[in-house]
């Protein structure tokens, strides 16, 4: 298209018309000179047949939508430290989650910069969770749960610090 459509242009979905929202953005691009229909966080009912119909003219394609389940590439890995050192726990995934939360014993961890350290790398794929100072009271349980569907846990055995 050369021109801007007719205000009465508008995209359909198998043969349904399509309206704006948080997760569907239409819009007409004058410097490319396309009409765009953007789907956030489409899922498999998003398939099916898309039409542009301009008024003057009309055009369609079919979206075929293959999700990709998350699923762990690392999972974490157990480790022993003595009491006092630092120790690291890191995880790779084979995409990029939208919820990630660490937890030692069940009990969710936050960022803080003084005892732990929460770190994502490889666009978002890799995280990893570096406990600065083990204590005694960090061995057990690590665990690392990703958008509320997968989770990957660790044992973290702390050797007692013996004083002479």
């Amino acid at each position: 298209m050369n021109k801007r459509p007719s205000d009465k242009a508008h995209w359909l979905h198998n043969e349904q018309p399509i309206e704006p929202s948080n997760r569907i953005q239409i819009f007409y691009d004058d410097t490319e000179h396309e009409a765009k229909l953007i789907i956030n966080d489409a899922d498999e009912t998003d398939q099916g047949k898309y039409a542009y119909d301009a008024v003057e003219a009309r055009t369609s394609c079919t979206a075929d939508i293959k999700l990709i389940k998350i699923e762990f590439i690392q999972e974490l890995r157990n480790r022993s430290v003595k009491q006092e050192q630092p120790v690291q726990f890191e995880c790779e995934l084979n995409k990029i989650p939208t919820k990630v939360v660490w937890m030692i014993n069940g009990e969710i961890i936050e960022h803080d910069g003084t005892k732990f350290d929460l770190i994502t790398s490889l666009g978002g794929k890799k995280h990893i969770l570096k406990i600065k100072q083990t204590q005694l009271s960090n061995a057990g349980n690590v665990t690392i749960r990703i958008d509320d569907q997968i989770e990957s846990t660790a044992t973290l055995e702390v050797k007692r610090k013996f004083f002479i």
